[in-house]
């Protein structure tokens, strides 16, 4: 566990990586995303502040891309249960695709696209931002909301 500069309860002992407890953006708690791309960002993170640069660390989601011959998965953030989160889902049977969103207060706060990655890194960005959307997230399930609907200030 540790506090918002990556310093564990030893004063002076930073930590990242798998072993790292930080804050988790989407579920607004600690918790371990064990991921190679966050443990990046946490060690340097961490350096800035063994360093004394004082530089809080924003904390992350767990997200994951998988792409094989025969299919295409990007997942990121809450998909399972939680107080306050709806889901908003699309199967497409004849295009072998599906689409989950997962939203809190009008805030995505997970996703999950398998075979339809078209808009994926820009719902993971306004889920690390916790962005407001400003379209209707079932439009987004159903891959009806372009890119300019997704984009458009509130």
């Amino acid at each position: 566990m540790v506090n918002e500069f990556l310093e564990t309860s030893a004063e002076g002992v930073y930590t990242a990586g798998d072993c790292c407890e930080a804050m988790d953006i989407t579920r607004k708690t600690p918790w371990v995303n064990a991921l190679w791309p966050i443990a990046v960002e946490q060690g340097y993170f961490a350096a800035l502040n063994m360093s004394g640069a004082h530089a809080p660390y924003p904390g992350s989601i767990g997200m994951n891309s998988l792409k094989t011959r025969s299919f295409h998965l990007i997942s990121g953030g809450v998909l399972k249960d939680e107080e306050g989160v709806a889901f908003f889902e699309k199967h497409f049977p004849h295009k072998n695709q599906f689409r989950k969103l997962a939203v809190r207060d009008n805030v995505a706060v997970g996703m999950a696209f398998y075979n339809n990655p078209e808009h994926a890194g820009v719902i993971i960005n306004l889920i690390k931002k916790g962005m407001p959307l400003t379209v209707d997230p079932g439009k987004i399930a159903s891959g009806e909301a372009s890119l300019m609907d997704i984009l458009k200030p509130l």
